[in-house]
This record gives C-alpha cells, structure tokens and sequence, in this order.
C-alpha cells in the first residue's frame, strides 16, 4: 500500500483493517458523516511481521469499556462499533429508543452513545427515560447529533459532538468519559 494512501470505505471493510491495527499502521481516521462514510488515511509505520498482541502492541483507548451505541443509521452504527472495537471497548448496539431501553435493563454499560433524532423518540426523551430507571440511570451519555449544538434540551448528557464527528475528537471523548468512571 502507498504511504499516505487514501481510502473511501464502508464500515464492513475497514474490520478488515482496523483488526490487523497493532500489526500493520498507524490510522489516521477523518471523520464520520450522518451516512456513515468513513475517510481513513493509512500511514505505515512498522512491519507487518509483528505478531497481534505481542507486547509492542498496546491496548487500546477504550479498553475494557462497555459501551451502548444508539443510532437508527446502520451506517453510523457499524462505523462506530468497528472504531471503538478497534480500541478495546466491548460494544452493544440499538436501532431504536426501546431496543436501547431494553439492552439497558438487562445489561450493565459503562458509557453510553446516543444519537439525538431517533424513532419512537428523540435521544433527550431517551436519556430522561434512562436517568427516571434504576439499572444505568447514572450511565455518562455522549450526544451524537447532526442538529445544532445548543445545549439547553440536553442537560442530561454529559457531552455532545456534532456530526460530521472527527473520530479522533470521538475516541478522545469517550475516553476522557471512561477516565471519570474510575475513582480516584
């Protein structure tokens, strides 16, 4: 591959290279639009020889986390998935407001990703449901929205990026949110 080669891909094609991470290059990833396209520039920066999870290869920025992604975009979904997989996180998904709320009943998340125009209802109504529950109701959440960034409907949250979302501002948001899970 060249250096500095530029790739316009779908989410099911970057696994593919974001698995072989540790082993193959450093990425620099651009940003993710509202239909989930990704631009990633790959940089070559060791050999390919170097065996997955041998000790140069370190663990990721969100290892550990468990994470709830919640968009209607399938797109968006499998971006964000695959980006945070790539770092370590442990990642559940929802299409829909009551699928998220029924992922949240039986499963513990440490952090959750929420877009705000969603069916059923909009991401403030969800994280309100959420917060009004017992199981999660504390969850650190992160709006995702390709509305205006006014923070006023959304103090619930505990922070907000708007899309398109450069992935690293994404990866490092979420965890400098992971970080405040831990006590001190």
């Amino acid at each position: 591959m060249a250096e500095n080669a530029t790739l316009s891909s779908t989410a099911g094609e970057l696994r593919l290279l974001f698995d072989a991470r540790c082993a193959a290059a450093y990425v620099r990833i651009g940003s993710i639009n509202v239909s989930g396209t990704l631009i990633v520039n790959l940089i070559p920066t060791r050999s390919l020889l170097v065996p997955p999870g041998s000790a140069s290869c370190s663990p990721g920025l969100l290892s550990g986390v468990r994470l709830l992604i919640v968009d209607d975009a399938e797109e968006v979904l499998d971006a964000v998935t695959t980006l945070c997989e790539m770092e370590g996180a442990t990642v559940a998904t929802a299409a829909t407001p009551s699928d998220a709320l029924r992922q949240l009943a039986q499963h513990d998340f440490d952090l959750l990703v929420s877009d705000i125009g969603l069916p059923e209802m909009d991401g403030y109504a969800l994280l309100a449901t959420i917060r009004r529950g017992e199981r999660n109701a504390n969850i650190p959440a992160l709006a995702l929205t390709g509305y205006s960034t006014a923070r006023g409907r959304n103090s619930l949250f505990t922070d907000e990026l708007s899309k398109p979302v450069p992935m690293a501002d994404l990866l490092i948001t979420l965890q400098t949110m992971s970080k405040a899970l831990v006590p001190a």
